[in-house]
């Protein structure tokens, strides 16, 4: 999704936005397979606190693509 592949798509989300989002993906990982045990709370609170923000920015480049998405489907032929 980080990956622009030329003259087919742009990608759908920035590097920085994909690097963002890796720390969910880890989040959920590591709570998934250890239940609960030994989370570091603080470590919790920064994430949830960032949220607003990386879903913010994950909607706009959604949003973004869409865009693409709605020209490219304009430009095709019928």
């Amino acid at each position: 999704m980080a990956i622009s592949l030329p003259q087919i798509r742009p990608e759908v989300i920035g590097e920085k936005l994909a690097r963002e989002l890796e720390e969910y993906l880890r989040f959920r990982h590591l709570f998934r397979n250890i239940y609960g045990f030994g989370l570091r709370w603080e470590r919790i609170a920064t994430l949830a606190k960032a949220l607003p923000k990386i879903l913010k920015k994950f909607e706009a480049a959604l949003q973004k693509f869409f865009q693409f998405l709605d020209k490219l489907s304009k430009n095709m032929p019928k």
